[in-house]
């Protein structure tokens, strides 16, 4: 996790980030697991936290127990994680949000003036809300399409402020992210600019899926709405022609022919085995009775 914070590697960590607080408290059980993610991902450019050790880069990584990285928020502690900047790399895509902040707990726990403030969606013992359900509306003036995410608390819709939220437009092979991570704000609510040139199907409708990223917290929370929004996309798709990921009617002739001749080769030595322990067995019947 290189550079966290250093005067060569400015970081712009907006307002909101920030602020951002980790859904739980931490605990002996969060910084244990923390320190086992810190050693597995971070400690070869960071070291030992109030040794020093860390590697001599440019910009240097920074020891995690000094006042240069405790100063941080701990959203911006786990804002850096998340997205990366320049040598320190982005871990969005190889630690769970709660294992981010599992890390954030570990880093903490070298600060023994450190007093944490929890998340208001987890200051009960669990989850408010019975039920959650995002709504997104579409922009078009703005090209902004805008999350609203509600909970069922005593049969009554409130927001859900404070939760990380991700839009991402459905591709053949996986999703595409619209716009960055955001913060749903006290009316639960968060915007995410799209770009002009996202690619539509032939009329132009873009399938979306909103999800919230706190799922240990939450579980998995989302919704597929479609809007177009899109350029107009006239390529023929990639499953109108015989190719390996095809379905079984149009999957490549050779593909269907070495199949289903290696089936019956592997059939064919089993038959002829199971003929020469007969042969074998019986050659040895004759030769008592004689």
């Amino acid at each position: 996790m290189s550079g966290l914070k250093s005067t060569a590697q400015e970081w712009e960590v907006s307002e909101d980030k920030q602020q951002r607080l980790a859904p739980f408290a931490f605990n002996d059980q969060s910084v244990t697991a923390g320190e086992e993610l810190y050693n597995t991902n971070c400690i070869s450019c960071h070291g030992n936290p109030g040794q020093g050790n860390y590697q001599q880069l440019d910009p240097i990584p920074g020891d995690p127990a000094t006042e240069k990285i405790q100063s941080n928020s701990d959203g911006s502690i786990y804002y850096k994680i998340y997205e990366g900047k320049g040598l320190m790399p982005s871990f969005r895509n190889i630690l769970a949000p709660d294992e981010i902040w599992e890390v954030v707990a570990y880093i903490r726990s070298f600060n023994d003036s450190y007093k944490q403030l929890v998340a208001e969606v987890q200051k009960l013992e669990n989850v408010r809300w019975s039920e959650i359900k995002i709504l997104l509306a579409l922009n078009r003036e703005n090209k902004e399409l805008t999350a609203t995410v509600k909970g069922l608390e005593e049969d009554k819709w409130t927001p859900v402020p404070n939760t990380g939220l991700i839009v991402a437009a459905e591709r053949y092979f996986g999703q595409l992210q619209i716009d960055e991570e955001k913060l749903t704000d006290e009316k639960g609510m968060a915007s995410f600019t799209y770009p002009e040139n996202i690619k539509g199907d032939t009329l132009g409708h873009v399938k979306l899926q909103s999800m919230l990223t706190d799922q240990d917290l939450f579980g998995r929370v989302s919704t597929d709405t479609t809007f177009r929004i899109g350029m107009l996309n006239d390529a023929q798709p990639l499953n109108k022609e015989r190719a390996l990921w095809n379905s079984n009617k149009k999957a490549p002739l050779w593909l269907i022919i070495s199949y289903i001749s290696v089936v019956l080769a592997v059939w064919g030595f089993i038959f002829y085995v199971l003929f020469q322990l007969r042969k074998i067995y019986f050659a040895g019947k004759k030769e008592t009775v004689n």
